[in-house]
């Protein structure tokens, strides 16, 4: 029996739902959004419209989080003059290594495979300065070393690049585009 108050124990986390709302809208692809017309999730209607998007598998968000979400890819699309005409959107990559299975998703992967792109949202600065430590916390080189792996197992071995976009999730929505240089690409390889 799926108990609404039950599953509402656990907390909603508006930067995780605009993170979600912002990868879907700038991929085209991604989890469900549930856009939900409330202030808040405090009165028994709100919660009963999150509780069935979730069990729906949607991610429920608030519209004034949604609203936001939006606004980030207003400002990152006309900035980075995303190639939505070249390449795909969460590009999954199965492959075995042995008795392994291993998994990966690209958010989006160029034509020829030479460019896998990365898309992050945080609460934190997205300064040029700033992005060592958010690579390190974030792990961004244990994944692109494990979407080189399946690459390189799926469509060989060849020269790739591999970028993210980290945006902040407060106007004025800074982006920043970080390349991984191969010193670091080595590092993640290792720790993969």
């Amino acid at each position: 029996i799926f108990q609404p108050d039950a599953h509402f124990r656990r907390l909603y986390d508006s930067a995780k739902a605009i993170g979600n709302a912002a990868h879907a809208l700038m991929i085209g692809r991604g989890k469900e959004i549930a856009v939900a017309d409330f202030d808040s999730w405090r009165t028994g209607d709100a919660k009963a419209v999150r509780a069935n998007a979730e069990k729906l598998g949607h991610v429920a968000i608030l519209q004034k989080h949604f609203v936001r979400a939006r606004n980030m890819v207003d400002v990152a699309s006309e900035r980075l003059h995303w190639p939505h005409d070249l390449g795909h959107g969460e590009v999954v990559l199965i492959w075995r290594e042995g008795d392994i299975w291993l998994r990966t998703m690209i958010d989006w992967l160029s034509p020829q495979h030479e460019i896998a792109w990365d898309y992050k949202t945080t609460g934190l600065s997205c300064a040029p300065h700033a992005i060592p430590a958010l690579m390190l916390n974030g792990g961004w080189d244990v994944q692109a070393a494990m979407h080189e792996r399946g690459l390189i197992a799926l469509d060989g071995a060849k020269r790739r690049k591999f970028r993210f976009i980290s945006q902040e999730n407060t106007a004025p929505y800074a982006v920043t585009v970080c390349e991984l240089p191969e010193d670091v690409l080595v590092i993640g390889r290792k720790k993969l």
